[in-house]
């Protein structure tokens, strides 16, 4: 009997689920034809309208298999049926999220990445300290010599040098860069030559035959791929070198060098002196186990020993160290974590969007979530359904972003202005993947999981209110979601105004001369004249007359600095006659100018008179200095006339005082040490010395028009009877100017394209808020009409609504952007991160673009007839 009893009830139960069953289909279809009706109302053709109600509701032949389908999150097959769905949703209302992937895999190829070389970890950086003026400076030959030959805590040590020089066999002649290495430099790195063989501790040696090493790129451009390569001939600045190896492709150091040569072969003077720092740069290995702090330590006490040893040279001298990778990136982190916070901003607010999207179809699918509750789908059920669907946006447009990141991230850096380090190891490894996975996911479940925790299933409800019930609640999650993106676009605006501010009053700054209409260039001279100080003069007075006989030339001249190129060369003076102690000699900026170089850029005569022809070797030697020096080293009286002791030259008469020339950077402290600058002239550069710049002189002319106009001109000019005088690095000091602005620009484009993204979604926010809440409230709005009121009355109710809300974002974001934009201090110039106009200038841009993105909706809520309003209901 209980077993029949069971069977009974069990018959029982499959009959109420039946019935059941066949209730809620009857009234399924119901609502089927009812959604059917409204949209025929709403102008489509009776085979669409039923087709949109179908896809609506689903497919409601078919209920008994849907709800076998609704049960348990578990299902592989309703995951499925999900995956299916948010698709669809997606096809049907596609979303946008602002994925920060090229800026991530920026900050992952510049300072997340190991670098690629052998057990990075251990790489280390030396240079010497000079204490008077502070910073750290490139190593003396001899200096390198004695620590390499003293120090225990390393396992190798190198030391590296980069020239220029003219390549004028294999093929064409070409100016070049090149780099001169000691014979560990390539084990150091642990880098194995793809070719051949490096250096030889034997051939790093003063008479040694010559050799060189060649980059990947010379090999494939110069000796065609040839494998045979090791032992062919290239001639480098007039002198023939035998090529003993070959880079791997990719390798890169602080640049591409050309050709590599053995740095102790280079038998100039500045070598072999302990007084002089010729550009040397030294890296070395740790040995395995030992402490960073240890070595430098014994880095310390050499220090000492040779400061003890040769108190001339060494006495205002210590040696430093820092971990290779630090010294690579510089100090570009900061700008890229800033800029990685402002593309985290543009997220959010891409995924307040999503979040708005997603609420709003979630709302107009009430009842089709109320029919899946009364079928047997629980709360988890439908929760899993939004989600999906917010997370297939989220993927989505993660997946775009990684496509855009893909193809232009390495365009656009490489062309912005200044570049960055490390650059060319940017890529799209695994880690930035998964970032860009997991921000996806992120995204798509944040900004869905609060449309899903929102839905309603009860069924009667549901039914009974339709898509139109009590929505009071999800408008104001809308609401929020929009606040929220004004607010977040707020701050990127302050940010890229700021910016855009500093940039403004940097480049009204006076730098000092007058770059209008002046272009610079560097000249290789023919090898056959480098190797004569007299042959060397002689070529450059040849280069300044066939220029300056060019017609629309002004002016031409040669010096071995340039102003804001970033190459510095210092220089030992004192006022007395015998020097002061070597930690309390001053350093000065040294120019090697020919008469007409102030002329040129037009730098002011503040006393004395200017360089002219007579100042050439066997007269008597003379300078010229900047206001700066002068007023340091003669305080109380006028410098002109007066003596002032050179390193190296000795005694000079100063003749003339010019006004500052901002070298480093146009925001340069006045108060910084080593700013002051003294010129030489480059006729009176004594013949041991005259060797040392025929490749670094840089040729400057002014122009009476646009100086392009002239390049070839001078091009064909400089080449030389010859034709092996090239011409590189060829720009306009108004690009010189604009390259020392690089990390500024780079900050200013890129804030400034991640606030107009923020703007157009924050735009698109407020429009989709007013415009679905306007369309909530049709009946509401036909209504007020059939009372009475003007249409004027419902612009302004609309509008007020988006005014209301951008007013609420506006205070959010003043104090977010009070308290977020302090970061940008150390990027500022001029103006501060309280600048109260350009807080007003957001301010009104914001209020102006909410106005018109709720003015569209409202002008078209004026346009509803109230009769159809109030029979749409």
């Amino acid at each position: 009997m209980h077993w029949f009893r069971r069977l009974a009830l069990r018959a029982a139960k499959a009959w109420r689920r039946e019935d059941r069953e066949k209730d809620l289909d009857r009234e399924l279809r119901a609502h089927l034809d009812l959604e059917a009706a409204e949209q025929e109302d709403a102008g489509l053709p009776p085979d669409e309208a039923r087709y949109a109600a179908r896809r609506a509701f689903g497919n409601t032949t078919s209920v008994k298999e849907d709800t076998r389908a609704m049960w348990g999150w578990t299902s592989v097959e309703g995951l499925a049926q999900d995956l299916r769905y948010g698709v669809r949703q997606f096809r049907r209302n596609p979303g946008f999220i602002g994925a920060n992937t090229a800026i991530f895999s920026v900050i992952n190829g510049v300072i997340l990445r190991p670098l690629a070389y052998q057990d990075p970890e251990r790489l280390v950086t030396l240079d010497e300290r000079a204490q008077p003026v502070g910073g750290w400076w490139s190593f003396s030959y001899p200096n390198f010599l004695d620590c390499e030959r003293e120090s225990h805590s390393f396992e190798s040590m190198a030391a590296w040098r980069n020239e220029g020089a003219n390549l004028t066999a294999p093929g064409q002649p070409e100016f070049v860069r090149t780099r001169q290495i000691s014979a560990g430099f390539f084990s150091v790195l642990g880098i194995q030559p793809a070719l051949g063989r490096t250096f030889l501790v034997q051939e790093d040696q003063p008479g040694a035959a010559p050799v060189a090493v060649v980059s990947h790129s010379v090999w494939e451009k110069r000796f065609g791929a040839d494998p045979q390569v090791v032992g062919a001939r290239l001639v480098l600045q007039g002198k023939p070198y035998t090529v003993v190896g070959v880079l791997p492709a990719g390798f890169r150091f602080l640049g591409d060098p050309a050709v590599y040569t053995p740095i102790g072969q280079n038998g100039e003077i500045n070598m072999s002196r302990r007084d002089t720092h010729p550009g040397i740069g030294v890296i070395a290995r740790l040995k395995q186990g030992t402490a960073f702090g240890q070595a430098r330590s014994e880095l310390a006490v050499i220090g000492h020993r040779l400061a003890k040893q040769y108190p001339d040279t060494n006495g205002d001298r210590t040696f430093g160290m820092k971990p290779l990778k630090e010294d690579l990136v510089g100090d570009v982190g900061p700008t890229l974590y800033l800029l990685a916070g402002a593309v985290g901003l543009v997220l959010l607010i891409a995924g307040a969007n999503v979040g708005n999207l997603v609420l709003a179809r979630s709302l107009s699918r009430s009842r089709e979530f109320a029919i899946r509750a009364a079928l047997g789908a629980g709360r988890g059920r439908v929760m899993r359904q939004v989600l999906t669907e917010s997370t297939l946006l989220g993927l989505a447009g993660g997946l775009a972003g990684l496509l855009i990141a893909s193809f232009g991230t390495r365009s656009m850096l490489t062309h912005l202005p200044g570049g960055l380090p490390r650059l060319s190891e940017v890529s799209f490894d695994a880690r930035v993947l998964l970032f860009t996975l997991c921000a996806s996911l992120f995204t798509g479940i944040l900004f869905g999981l609060a449309p899903a925790l929102r839905q309603r299933l009860d069924l009667e409800e549901a039914l009974k209110q339709g898509a139109r019930g009590n929505t009071r609640g999800l408008r104001r999650l809308q609401s929020s979601f929009v606040v929220a993106e004004v607010a977040l676009a707020f701050v990127l605006l302050v940010g890229s105004g700021l910016m855009l501010r500093t940039i403004l009053r940097l480049w009204s700054v006076n730098p000092g001369f007058d770059p209008h209409h002046v272009v610079v260039m560097g000249v290789g001279l023919s090898p056959k004249v480098v190797n004569d100080p007299v042959l060397i003069r002689a070529a450059w007075e040849q280069v300044l007359q066939g220029v300056q006989s060019i017609p629309g030339v002004q002016s031409a001249a040669v010096n071995s600095l340039v102003p804001l190129r970033g190459d510095e060369s210092h220089i030992q003076y004192w006022t007395g006659s015998t020097p002061p102690p070597p930690n309390k000699i001053p350093m000065a900026l040294v120019y090697t100018p020919t008469p007409d170089y102030w002329n040129t850029l037009r730098i002011p005569l503040l006393r004395g008179r200017f360089f002219s022809e007579r100042d050439r070797l066997g007269a008597e030697p003379v300078v010229i200095i900047d206001e700066r020096l002068a007023a340091r080293a003669f305080p109380d009286r006028d410098p002109v006339g007066s003596k002032l002791s050179l390193q190296f030259l000795g005694p000079a008469r100063i003749v003339g005082v010019v006004g500052h020339v901002k070298h480093r950077t146009l925001d340069e402290d006045a108060r910084a040490g080593g700013n002051e600058q003294v010129y030489i002239p480059f006729e009176q550069i004594p013949d041991p010395f005259m060797r040392l710049p025929p490749t670094g002189m840089e040729l400057l002319v002014r122009t009476s028009a646009n100086p392009l106009s002239i390049i070839q001109a001078v091009k064909q000019s400089v080449l030389g009877p010859g034709r092996d005088q090239p011409v590189y690095g060829m720009q306009t000091m108004e690009q010189t100017i604009g390259d020392s602005l690089g990390l500024r620009r780079l900050m200013l484009l890129l804030l400034g394209t991640f606030a107009a993204v923020a703007l157009l979604l924050a735009s698109v926010g407020i429009y989709g808020v007013i415009s679905y809440s306007t369309n909530q409230r049709v009946q509401e709005i036909g209504i007020r009409l059939a009372l009475g009121a003007s249409r004027k009355d419902v612009l302004k109710l609309v509008v007020k609504q988006g005014l209301a809300l951008t007013v609420i974002a506006l205070v959010l974001g003043l104090f977010a952007a009070l308290a977020l934009t302090h970061f940008l201090t150390g990027m500022l110039y001029g103006v501060r991160p309280t600048d109260p106009a350009t807080y007003v200038i957001v301010c009104l841009a914001l209020a102006g673009v909410a106005l018109l993105a709720s003015y569209i909706p409202a002008r078209r809520a004026t346009k509803v007839d109230p009769m159809v309003a109030l029979r749409y209901e």
